[in-house]
């Protein structure tokens, strides 16, 4: 489900705010170069602002306008003891440029909740490992644990990360997979892309079920941007061998413009696969990634992708175990979609018209 437009300002001041790149006590622009930033009306834009304010983050004063008053509004809790937030992450893990924002929220809302982190593992079968904890914040959760974690809940806060459960009483901080994919391809398609691929990984075996999901989700966003310009997703550009030899014979056979890699382990195979393919980014093929892949060893071309709040949902997954364990009947479960960032970098070309 697509953010309401003053929700989609919200978000992003509140992760400008909360990741440290808008400072306490300085002014914000006036409302109407706010408005004209973000292209909303004014309304709109002071709804968010209100919104931010009720929550601390923000006042505004008579002739000099909105400013910023704290990164972080809620006081330390007093308590006779740390609470031990059970995690699934390490920064050393495969992926770290996708988990390791989600532990530098964390361990920054630890240091101010008195929490101290604690990596578990977590399974339907054996349960947590090890134990106790007070509370779970996991980002590897599986769908088929869902049904299991909401049993868990009833006795041990749990919040996920990057997942949407159906079951009401789980909460989650997420990013829509969906609606961010389709956001890309609209890009792609607005620059002048029509033979789009999507490339993803089918060979996921079931322990990785999660992230067949995600990649199905990601899939879906390709094929409504399509449909909503009323053309039909191009399914023979939809390549399911992320392999670098799978990829290179697609990549010969199809000739796409541009390529929409869904998850990070598909991008280093695509960018060797075109290398082969003789395909040179981006001035034979365009390349947007869904994942950001910060830090991780890539070329010279800097890779456009989408930038999710992951450190912002870290600490806020915190910050809401915390008020959950120490205030459960003023803290009910919280199901937020925040916004993410498209990030255009020089892998992606304009496309001249015919």
């Amino acid at each position: 489900m697509a953010l309401a437009p003053y929700q989609r300002v919200y978000e992003t001041l509140l992760t400008e705010i909360r990741e440290r790149k808008l400072v306490p006590g300085i002014a914000l622009p006036g409302e109407n170069s706010l408005s004209e930033t973000y292209r909303v009306s004014r309304p709109t834009l002071r709804r968010a602002l209100q919104l931010l304010a009720t929550e601390g983050y923000l006042e505004c004063r008579a002739g000099i306008g909105w400013s910023i008053l704290t990164h972080d509004p809620k006081p330390q809790p007093e308590r006779d003891r740390e609470l031990v937030i059970g995690v699934d992450v390490v920064s050393d893990d495969w992926g770290a440029f996708y988990y390791e924002p989600f532990l530098r929220g964390m361990r920054r809302s630890a240091g101010n909740r008195r929490c101290r982190l604690q990596l578990i593992q977590f399974d339907s079968e054996n349960g947590i490992r090890p134990g106790p904890v007070d509370a779970l914040a996991l980002v590897k959760a599986q769908p088929a644990d869902f049904q299991t974690l909401a049993g868990i809940n009833e006795t041990t806060p749990v919040v996920l990360l990057n997942r949407m459960p159906p079951q009401p009483d789980l909460s989650y901080f997420s990013a829509d997979y969906r609606v961010e994919s389709k956001r890309v391809v609209e890009y792609l398609l607005q620059i002048g892309h029509r033979r789009i691929a999507v490339i993803s990984n089918s060979k996921l075996s079931e322990s990785s079920r999660a992230q067949f999901d995600v990649c199905a989700q990601r899939i879906d966003g390709w094929r409504d941007a399509f449909r909503d310009e009323e053309l039909e997703p191009p399914e023979e550009l939809n390549c399911r061998d992320h392999s670098i030899g799978g990829i290179e014979r697609f990549l010969r056979e199809q000739r796409p413009t541009a390529v929409f890699a869904t998850i990070g382990c598909c991008v280093m195979p695509t960018l060797l696969a075109a290398e082969r393919a003789q395909m040179r980014i981006p001035g034979e093929l365009s390349l947007f990634s869904f994942d950001d892949m910060g830090a991780a060893t890539l070329p010279d071309v800097p890779i456009s992708c989408v930038k999710m709040p992951l450190e912002t949902m870290g600490e806020l997954a915190v910050d809401f175990l915390s008020s959950r364990c120490d205030d459960p009947e003023n803290t009910p479960p919280v199901h937020r979609i925040m916004s993410s960032a498209l990030v255009i970098n020089d892998s992606c070309r304009k496309l001249p018209r015919r």
